[in-house]
C-alpha cells in the first residue's frame, strides 16, 4: 500500500496519552478511507466501521447521549464485539445535523 502523509499522524495520534476521537477530513477520493481501515487493521486488534452512507440505520445509534449505549448499539448492529477506543466511523455526513451534533 502505497504510504501516505495521513500515516503519520494517524501514528502519532494512536501514541497519544490522550487519545480523543479523530476526524479525518480531505478531499474526496484521496484515500482516507483506505488509509484508515489500512491502520486499523495492521494497528489494532479489532475494528469495525461504520459506514453511514452504506448503512444509514448506524445513524440511529446516536439517540442517546452515553457512551455505553452507543456502543452496544453499533455492536449489535455491526455484528461485533467493540472494545471501547477502537471504531471507526465513515461518511459522517449522511448524519442528520442534529445527530451530529449530539454525536460530536
Amino acid at each position: 500500500m502505497l504510504r501516505r502523509n495521513i500515516d503519520g499522524v494517524l501514528s502519532k495520534w494512536k501514541e497519544s496519552r490522550v487519545r480523543l476521537p479523530l476526524l479525518v477530513r480531505g478531499a474526496r477520493q484521496t484515500g482516507k478511507t483506505s488509509s484508515v481501515i489500512h491502520f486499523g487493521k495492521t494497528h489494532f486488534e479489532n475494528t469495525v466501521t461504520v459506514n453511514f452512507e452504506e448503512r444509514p440505520e448506524f445513524s440511529e445509534c446516536f439517540t442517546s447521549m452515553d457512551v455505553t449505549e452507543i456502543i452496544e448499539k453499533i455492536s449489535i448492529l455491526a455484528d461485533s464485539d467493540i472494545i471501547p477506543g477502537k471504531i471507526q466511523t465513515h461518511e459522517i455526513q449522511w448524519m442528520s445535523e442534529t445527530k451530529f451534533l449530539i454525536a460530536a
